[in-house]
């Protein structure tokens, strides 16, 4: 009970009450901890990361931006995105794209935000974010009036928001490194398909091998001839491939 629960000894005594086990004290308890090295509460009761993150996940979203450099004709110019990730799905939701992520551009994020949030099966409750200044007040205030919190985490401590990091990464290595991007609507294009991709087909490793929302595996055909069907389809011009059967 006590690992389970992280309860301290009087709570301990009345669960035990609970069960009828009445011949056992407090101070009985107590020693019984302490012989197998356990804290008494609360120190041992503090929850953990991914306990949080485990309690939350329905409910929790992650988000953050990364940039592209884009070719256009008055030289290279720096795109901001804004993605989010629902922890729990890994569905991902690109809020945005600008060159000049200011106040005005990020409280009409905001807006948007709200109402796609409020067309989710279930609305999230908090959103992690990092310490970036793009964050402004206002796109918080819009937020917590459509009933989203956003939680800053702790400085310089990017395995807090490990979920889109790791997407951001997945993006960049997948599928814009291997592009000279020439302006903001094929950065649009290539990150729109990506995400078509990521959604439909890519197996997911932390979600079973499976794609989110793509079609289950079959099963392995009996017959060699079957293997014949298995077909490797393509985007962005081949970069990325997936496989499926063909139908019969």
């Amino acid at each position: 009970m006590a690992r389970q629960t992280g309860w301290g000894y009087t709570r301990l005594l009345g669960e035990l009450r609970k069960l009828g086990i009445r011949k056992v004290s407090r101070s009985t308890i107590k020693n019984i901890l302490q012989a197998h090295d356990i804290q008494p509460s609360p120190s041992r009761g503090s929850t953990t990361w991914a306990e949080f993150l485990k309690r939350h996940t329905d409910t929790l979203w992650a988000c953050d931006f990364f940039t592209q450099s884009v070719w256009t004709p008055w030289g290279f110019r720096r795109l901001h995105v804004l993605a989010f990730i629902h922890t729990s799905t890994r569905r991902v939701h690109i809020a945005g794209i600008t060159a000049k992520p200011n106040r005005k551009w990020m409280a009409k994020c905001a807006k948007e935000l709200v109402a796609f949030f409020h067309q989710q099966p279930t609305l999230p409750t908090m959103v992690l974010r990092d310490r970036d200044p793009r964050f402004t007040r206002e796109f918080e205030a819009v937020l917590a009036q459509g009933g989203v919190h956003m939680q800053k985490l702790t400085p310089a401590s990017p395995n807090l928001n490990a979920f889109i990091e790791r997407w951001i990464q997945s993006i960049k290595q997948e599928c814009l490194d291997h592009f000279i991007v020439f302006g903001q609507r094929h950065l649009h294009y290539l990150i729109n398909e990506y995400v078509r991709y990521y959604h439909l087909h890519r197996p997911h490793q932390g979600l079973g091998n499976v794609p989110l929302h793509g079609l289950k595996p079959t099963a392995i055909p009996a017959s060699p001839d079957d293997v014949s069907r298995i077909v490797c389809r393509s985007h962005l011009a081949g970069l990325l491939k997936h496989y499926e059967r063909r139908a019969a």
